[in-house]
């Protein structure tokens, strides 16, 4: 059984979702070969999701089990008849052949830290039965403990790229920080290893040349057409 997964968060998120199903199977043996058909019941309020009444104690029920098909939380007409479509974007898939009355829960997982999830991998390790249910636990308990590793390495990753990122903007801000205190160094070191002869020269000359540019505009400013005539 996979640990199950959701296509749609928003789906999973809506109010009506009760979250807590249960999934029921019935093996009709009379039939060659034996069809195995399913229920997917609504364990808050005790309804069958695929008819919208109670549920039946006993099968046969409306989906047919197909070995590694996805068993979708949604409306699938034909054959639900449920008059009250629902879609909770939540799919679980399931391989082999369930025996007839098997069924297994459906529930949001929690939040697990690494090292209780390496724990119980431990322990399921160091106690696994040799029987039929107990491979079967064991197998479920590898398969969510597998999962929940994937999702830490994940988490892992995410955040070591976020703190990457930062990193980025932090030797960026250096950098730019260095640039800056080095222009500020070479302004700072032009003040202070100012040639003041060289300075009073240039300031001397700037100064006539202004001067002299003043003197120009004045004399061309007072020139009329009339003092011609």
């Amino acid at each position: 059984m996979s640990p199950g997964s959701v296509a749609s968060a928003a789906n999973w998120a809506q109010a009506g979702n009760p979250k807590n199903f249960r999934i029921v199977f019935d093996v009709n043996s009379a039939l060659t070969p034996a069809v195995t058909t399913y229920d997917i019941v609504d364990t808050v309020n005790n309804v069958s999701m695929l008819t919208g009444s109670a549920p039946s104690a006993t099968g046969p029920y409306l989906r047919t089990y197909t070995e590694g098909s996805a068993i979708q939380i949604k409306t699938v007409a034909p054959p639900d008849t449920n008059l009250t479509a629902f879609d909770f974007g939540a799919e679980i898939v399931i391989k082999g052949a369930p025996a007839d009355a098997d069924q297994f829960t459906v529930q949001p997982s929690t939040n697990v830290d690494i090292f209780n999830t390496l724990h119980a991998l431990i322990t399921d390790l160091e106690s696994a039965s040799k029987t039929a249910l107990g491979n079967t636990q064991f197998t479920n308990n590898m398969t969510g403990a597998l999962s929940n590793i994937d999702h830490a390495i994940d988490r892992v990753l995410s955040v070591r790229a976020s703190v990457g990122a930062r990193l980025k903007e932090v030797e960026t801000t250096n950098t730019m920080n260095g640039d800056v205190v080095l222009q500020y160094d070479r302004q700072l070191s032009d003040l202070r290893d100012l040639d003041y002869s060289k300075a009073i020269s240039e300031l001397a000359l700037q100064q006539m040349t202004l001067e002299a540019a003043q003197k120009s505009f004045t004399r061309v400013q007072g020139l009329s057409l009339f003092q011609y005539m």
